[in-house]
């Protein structure tokens, strides 16, 4: 049986694995738009998608594991949180980005 201690080790390495996808997610938006795009305003939509696309991910995997979409899959409780965190990390950085330097205000 596992102990609290390494429990809470084991989630916070998942928080922070998810903090990671998160910051690799958001500098990849930040190089679609600023190098491909050549605008701060595509910067703040693709970082919001992102977001939303890895909610979308966590729903789906918990979708598979509670058997809804035919029979029950296994477990994949680590991605889930690591996908939500990163989520939750890329929607306040698109705060950050939006109120404090006007990102996606203008295109």
């Amino acid at each position: 049986m596992a102990t609290p201690d390494s429990r809470k080790k084991k989630l916070a390495s998942r928080i922070a694995l998810g903090g990671g996808f998160g910051t690799f997610s958001l500098a990849f938006c930040f190089w679609v738009g600023f190098g491909l795009l050549h605008s701060s305003y595509y910067v703040e939509w693709l970082a919001a998608a992102a977001a939303v696309f890895c909610l979308l991910l966590a729903w789906l995997l918990h979708l598979r594991e509670d058997g809804f979409m035919g029979k029950s899959g296994k477990p994949m409780k680590g991605a889930r949180i690591a996908l939500i965190s990163a989520a939750v990390f890329l929607l306040l950085a698109t705060l950050v980005l939006y109120f404090v330097f006007g990102f996606g205000t203008s295109p």
